[in-house]
C-alpha cells in the first residue's frame, strides 16, 4: 500500500532497478495493451475492485521481499547488500518502523476484469 510513506520509498527504491520499458504495475504501462483499438473490439472493461490487507512481517523479511524482485536478485551480492542497507536505512528512519522488530506491512490488491465482447 504505497500511502505509506516508508513503503512508498521501498517501492521508489525497487523501481530504480527495473528498466522503463518493463510493464510493471506501479508504471501503469501494462494498461497500454488494453487501450488499443483491437483490445476494445475484444474486450469490455476493466471492472476494479481494491482489496487491502495486512501482514506481520520481521524486518528481516521486509529487506528479502525488496531484494528478492527480480530486477535486484539478478545483481551482484555486494549489490544486493547495499540494497538491503538501503531499505534497513528506510526502516530506520521511519516513525512508522523504527525501532520494531514486527512490521505490519499493508497490501493493496487490485483486480481489474476485462470479459470478453461477444
Amino acid at each position: 500500500d504505497l500511502r505509506q510513506e516508508w513503503l512508498a520509498q521501498l517501492e521508489a527504491l525497487r523501481n530504480t532497478y527495473y528498466p522503463e520499458d518493463v510493464p510493471r504495475f506501479v508504471t501503469g504501462a501494462w494498461r497500454r495493451v488494453f487501450e488499443r483499438p483491437e483490445a476494445q473490439r475484444l474486450f469490455v472493461g476493466p471492472e476494479e475492485w481494491l482489496g487491502v490487507h495486512v501482514q506481520l512481517c520481521s524486518r528481516e523479511q521486509v529487506v528479502d521481499r525488496i531484494i528478492s524482485s527480480s530486477a535486484i536478485a539478478k545483481l551482484p551480492q555486494a549489490q544486493r547488500e547495499g540494497v538491503a542497507k538501503q531499505v534497513l536505512d528506510v526502516l530506520n528512519a521511519s516513525p512508522d518502523t523504527a525501532g520494531k522488530t514486527q512490521l505490519e506491512v499493508p497490501y493493496s490488491s487490485h483486480v481489474y476484469v476485462f470479459t470478453k465482447q461477444e
